[in-house]
């Protein structure tokens, strides 16, 4: 992009890159641009990211228990998981830190609706952002409407509370959807390939027949448990079996299960399996 200036259809080496959207290498490549090209230059959007993803951490865990003690102490806690810094994470040049800020934002915002505060600016919110997550690394980007989905139909089914707008919520959707399409729809138009590698590569092969690790079931626990390399592994089951035995189906312990528990189990069971592929739920644990 700097190079060229070709800053709607990247490239490497001449060859077009549809692998992974552009929304990050933009903001990287403007700082390149802007400041010349060196190591911190390329990898300073991820540290600022990673010092926002801890204090997005912080304002959930404080909205969720309504205390600012929590919110601390969860800080403290994602900073003590060791892979979400060295392993495709905080200190290297990826898309997954800043997309895990905007989800971790989002989910702040998931919270406040569930919640009850119903204001079409929550809902606005997490479109804007779902939309530039998607434009940053595809369709994890929509993952707070995973949270937001789920809950809703376990409060309707189990309490049979109803706690979404539906009408804002599509809306919502709607404007996440609209934002990368200005993007993508172009690209898909013009360029039959940028469909195969962005949908059908990254995207479809990835879940149904998996790249990584396929025939490892367990690997996110093993990474969990034997590894340390996330939240201590000690810390994160005593707090399991606290929030298990004394505090049961509370609505704050529900969403943490959907955003933290209920993840590592999808991602489990689909065939591709790397670790920063959990990362989003990250600040789940640090809660918990």
């Amino acid at each position: 992009m700097v190079i060229d200036n070709n800053w709607l259809s990247p490239t490497i080496s001449g060859k077009p890159y549809y692998n992974k959207p552009p929304f990050k290498m933009w903001l990287s490549a403007l700082v390149v641009k802007g400041f010349g090209e060196t190591n911190f230059n390329y990898r300073v959007v991820d540290g600022v990211s990673g010092f926002l993803l801890i204090i997005a951490t912080c304002f959930v865990g404080y909205i969720l228990f309504d205390s600012i003690l929590v919110g601390i102490f969860a800080g403290f806690a994602i900073i003590s998981a060791h892979e979400l810094f060295f392993d495709h994470g905080i200190r290297l040049a990826t898309q997954d830190t800043f997309v895990n800020l905007l989800i971790t934002i989002n989910i702040y915002f998931v919270c406040r609706i569930l919640k009850g505060d119903q204001s079409l600016r929550n809902y606005l919110s997490i479109g804007i952002l779902a939309g530039i997550g998607v434009l940053t690394k595809s369709i994890i980007g929509l993952f707070p409407y995973y949270i937001l989905v789920t809950a809703f139909l376990y409060f309707q089914i189990a309490q049979g509370e109803n706690r979404i707008h539906i009408k804002f919520s599509l809306i919502s959707l709607a404007i996440a959807i609209f934002i990368p399409s200005l993007y993508f729809v172009p690209h898909f138009i013009f360029n039959s390939e940028a469909i195969k590698i962005a949908v059908n590569n990254e995207v479809y092969e990835r879940v149904t027949q998996g790249y990584h690790n396929q025939t490892q079931f367990w690997f996110y626990l093993r990474k969990i448990y034997t590894k340390n390399s996330l939240i201590p592994p000690s810390v994160l089951t005593i707090s399991l079996l606290i929030v298990i035995i004394k505090d049961k189906l509370q609505f704050t312990n529900i969403i943490l299960a959907i955003w933290g528990v209920l993840t590592v189990i999808i991602f489990s069971i689909i065939p591709s399996r790397l670790l920063w592929y959990i990362y989003p739920a990250m600040p789940a644990f640090a809660i918990i």
